[in-house]
């Protein structure tokens, strides 16, 4: 069976190849066709103008445009400044509009008709050919600088901003390259009164182009391989993002009455002290034992002493206030969404039913109706949600890196400005920490991080924690901490691993405490349902 699938292959690929080289030889002598009646004198006038509209446009508007472009912060800028990049940056700025002005000042001498001109035009291609390359350097080299000084600086980010910056400059090397090549023709040698008799090398190149010269099969493979190019670097990126809209998040019908009746009964714990014997005849040596996981745990077993039961479940999700409670029945079903991101683990503990344990308890406790399965999502997608559709929480964990592109930042900032969402973040340990506080710098600038205080909202509804969130394994603090924004939480990061404790087997805690956990899953899913419902109102209002 292989041959045949191979065979398939191959006949694919060679009908995708004739298709690419029909296609791309069809374009070429279409514009031969067009450019056959513009005159050579307004053809190298033309490109002289571009050329000058390009570089004024580069020399007052890079300098400011790239850092705004690619969110560039104030200590990178910093960084780059010390490194050189910013002056010489300045210095091809201030050359880019010197040539600027030059090509446009000569573009209209073509009409004289002489050889002199041509000189002119020659100086000015080639002094643009230098100045792309001097440009396109610079552009690769700035966010390679930063990687290497920038301690938080990923190479995601880095990769990202060198695709930015040679899509940048693409229309300069174009246009550089288009106007070197025509100068070499024999039509614009003849156009400024001087006779050639051979044609000149740009004449071989357009004709390799257009006809395939003297070795078609050469011009074909050059086809196919720059069709491949194109596949690899843009459309299958475009595809992987995938296309279409999301189905909506459907939300409950929160009116606000009755809230949750809580019962709290607390449990007191006895505390076992470790006997000290001492014995005369022997040296005492005193030291602090590193503590275990199964002595953190059981410190936080006595951190986290109260038991909470909730009464009344009659009620409705709130809307209007504080009051609410949980409605019995409504049309759509609770969601539970995480998010997928490149550089770390974002599927930790995914199948060992984290998110399946957390939905299904959800379901136990309030009566709703839940998805039938979770889901993953990248962060583009957030974007294709239709508007008062989307989710009000996303899910992130892990115990890598989050990189998260320019693209990925804005989306996700939106999702929580704009569209009222939060994001549910969890510590899962490893270098989750850091590389998510970066990552949230890129989204939210302009956000710090504050300690969540113990009677926050997200700790009273519908469930009491009188002491903030359980602190559970605490792999980089005891508490809770957020992103705010209009006095709204965007941001929930618990910094113990909530996701471990939902997982299948509770990676050894006990039964109250996994309890604790999953309560406080429901707290915060019934904060963020209650603060977007509030905001998709105001916006109707």
């Amino acid at each position: 069976m292989w041959p045949y699938v191979t065979s398939a292959f191959y006949a694919i690929a060679e009908q995708v190849h004739r298709a690419t080289v029909a296609v791309l030889t069809v374009l070429a002598r279409a514009a031969d066709r067009v450019m056959r009646h513009v005159p050579w004198v307004w053809r190298l006038a033309g490109l002289s103008a571009l050329t000058g509209a390009l570089h004024l446009f580069a020399g007052f508007r890079i300098e400011r445009a790239w850092p705004a472009l690619f969110e560039v912060t104030a200590e990178q800028l910093s960084v780059l400044s010390r490194a050189g990049w910013i002056e010489s940056l300045r210095i091809a700025a201030a050359c880019s509009v010197v040539l600027g002005a030059y090509s446009i000042a000569i573009a209209p001498l073509g009409i004289l008709r002489r050889r002199w001109v041509l000189t002119l035009y020659k100086i000015a291609a080639a002094a643009n050919a230098v100045l792309s390359v001097v440009f396109l350097h610079l552009l690769l080299s700035g966010p390679g600088v930063l990687l290497r000084d920038v301690q938080d600086f990923s190479r995601f980010v880095r990769n990202e901003m060198w695709l930015g910056g040679l899509a940048i400059w693409l229309p300069f090397g174009f246009v550089a390259a288009l106007f070197l090549v025509s100068l070499l023709c024999r039509g614009a040698t003849q156009a400024m009164d001087t006779a050639v008799e051979a044609p000149d090398w740009g004449d071989r190149f357009f004709a390799d182009i257009r006809e395939g010269g003297e070795d078609p099969r050469y011009r074909s493979s050059s086809y196919w391989a720059g069709f491949l190019h194109l596949f690899v670097l843009v459309l299958v990126p475009l595809m992987m993002r995938g296309c279409g809209w999301e189905a909506p998040y459907t939300l409950p019908e929160g009116a606000g009455s009755e809230m949750i009746v809580m019962k709290m009964k607390k449990i007191k714990k006895p505390i076992e002290r470790d006997k000290l014997i001492l014995s005369m005849d022997t040296d005492i040596l005193y030291y602090q034992p590193d503590p275990d996981e199964s002595d953190i745990l059981r410190e936080t077993d006595v951190e986290t002493e109260h038991e909470y039961v909730a009464q009344g479940v009659e009620g409705r999700l709130g809307a209007d206030g504080e009051a609410g409670g949980w409605r019995s029945v409504f049309s759509g079903r609770v969601r539970f969404i995480r998010l997928v991101y490149s550089g770390g683990d974002w599927d930790q503990d995914l199948a060992a039913g984290a998110d399946r344990n957390m939905l299904r308890k959800f379901k136990e406790v309030t009566g709703y109706a839940v998805a039938r399965r979770t889901e993953q999502i990248a962060v583009n997608r957030l974007r294709f949600f239709p508007k008062g559709g989307e989710p009000p929480f996303v899910f992130m964990t892990g115990m890598g890196g989050v990189n998260l592109s320019r693209h990925e930042a804005r989306v996700l900032r939106d999702y929580c400005l704009r569209a009222g969402g939060m994001i549910v973040a969890d510590n899962g340990g490893g270098s989750f920490n850091a590389s998510f506080r970066a990552a949230m710098r890129r989204v939210f600038p302009d956000k710090e991080w504050i300690m969540l205080s113990n009677d926050d909202p997200v700790f009273r509804y519908p469930f009491l924690f009188p002491d903030g969130a359980p602190p559970l394994w605490h792999h980089s603090g005891r508490k809770a901490v957020g992103l705010r924004h209009n006095g709204r939480l965007i941001c929930f990061y618990h910094q113990g691993d909530l996701n471990d404790a939902w997982k299948d087997g509770h990676s050894g805690v006990s039964d109250g405490l996994a309890n604790q956990a999953y309560k406080l899953g429901i707290n915060l899913i019934y904060y963020a349902f209650k603060h977007y419902t509030s905001r998709q109102r105001d916006d109707v209002d």
